[in-house]
């Protein structure tokens, strides 16, 4: 259950209230000792109710004034104790702003939170972590409280002025370093994380080179640092630039089967150190691999079953000779060597102009066709099955 907290008030100059500013004091004071800052600004804010709550329990080391929470270096207190007090005090100043915003009839966004020292602790812990942010937060002379936790719990933010004397030591409450309380309030609540977005899944193709895209990544304030890409599964393959926004890779074949699912992360920085994830899927499909050669011999000398594919080749000299007449036979060998069948393969070949065009046939072919015009023929619709060879036999006869 939440303990009411007695708060003190100074009316709008103008009598009409549209907006609100709750004072919360430092340790061992109470509502009072801000309160009279309403007087210099309600020249400048004559339509802002200022409020000023006393914390809800009495101060050991200040037994006339009040605290939010135990403070263990100074008045004895466990941490477990100044803990506890703190969660509680946070119930119990979370419920005084939602009365007040239902009493004044006012809406978050018209609620500014002024605190000073243990005040400006509260403040900085409460305000983030309710569900609508409020018009902002005016923080003198405080830090964080339990900075490492504002990440994973942060629900809304706002407007935060910092403010810290240079010779004030208390505690760690500087904009500089890594860890005061600046740095975290500008990581966490006035900087938005950045989004990461490593494109849509895609396929791939053997030896044909592949980009990534991550130029849909994203951040509110335009301050992403780095681009980290890292292959996570699959194939290995070899980046162009890792730190490239949309690196480019050639691969090869898939490591096994005919099909492989290739996994990249992208991770983006921004300059508050803030890291966001996205990951793509690419499928890498396998590729058949032609090599051609061509061959030539004389079949018969005499030209004798130059016409006939299927004939055994005549008795010869050791050294027949293409005289005319004689029949040329030449071999073009097209061999896969890939995983997978080659498919709508095209090939054109063109005989020497002394010899006149007889017969041709294909070998080993899946599919294919083959149309002779004049001296040239070409092969269209080729198939070669994965791991094969396939062949076009063709006869000549020399002029």
């Amino acid at each position: 259950m939440t303990r009411v907290l007695n708060a003190l008030r100074k009316e709008p100059v103008s009598g009409d209230t549209r907006s609100i500013v709750v004072f919360l004091h430092g340790y061992g004071a109470n509502g009072a000792d801000l309160l009279g800052l309403a007087d210099p600004l309600g020249e400048h804010l004559p339509d802002t109710l200022f409020i000023a709550p006393d914390a809800p329990e009495h101060c050991a080391g200040s037994p006339m004034g009040y605290q939010w929470f135990p403070i263990p270096w100074i008045d004895g207190s466990s941490e477990e104790e100044s803990r506890r007090g703190m969660l509680s005090a946070v119930d119990d100043l979370n419920a005084f702003l939602d009365a007040v915003m239902v009493d004044e009839d006012v809406l978050p966004e018209q609620v500014v939170l002024f605190g000073f020292s243990q005040g400006t602790m509260m403040s900085l812990h409460v305000a983030p972590r309710r569900d609508d942010p409020v018009a902002g937060v005016v923080a003198f002379s405080g830090r964080l409280l339990e900075p490492d936790l504002l990440e994973d719990e942060v629900t809304s933010r706002m407007p935060i002025l910092l403010v810290h004397g240079d010779q004030d030591d208390a505690g760690d409450q500087s904009v500089g370093g890594n860890g005061g309380s600046g740095v975290v309030i500008l990581r966490y609540l006035a900087n938005t994380p950045p989004s990461a977005n490593a494109g849509p899944d895609a396929d791939a193709f053997a030896g044909v080179q592949t980009s990534l895209d991550g130029s849909g990544s994203s951040d509110a304030e335009n301050n992403i640092t780095t681009y980290a890409w890292a292959q996570t599964g699959g194939t290995a393959v070899t980046l162009s630039d890792a730190s490239a926004v949309a690196p480019s890779f050639t691969p090869g074949q898939p490591s096994s089967g005919t099909s492989d699912t290739l996994t990249f992360t992208l991770t983006v920085t921004d300059a508050f150190g803030r890291v966001r994830s996205d990951s793509v899927q690419i499928t890498l499909n396998a590729m058949p691999e032609l090599s051609a050669s061509k061959t030539a011999s004389i079949f018969s000398e005499d030209g004798t079953d130059c016409a006939a594919l299927a004939a055994t080749p005549p008795a010869e000299p050791a050294t027949p000779v293409a005289v005319p007449g004689a029949c040329i036979q030449y071999t073009i060998e097209v061999q896969n060597t890939g995983p997978v069948a080659a498919t709508a393969v095209e090939l054109t070949d063109t005989l020497p102009a002394q010899l006149d065009y007889v017969t041709a046939g294909l070998a080993g072919w899946q599919a294919g066709s083959l149309a002779v015009a004049g001296n040239t023929l070409t092969l269209t619709g080729g198939e070669v099955g994965a791991g094969q060879t396939a062949s076009i036999t063709i006869r000549a006869r020399v002029r």
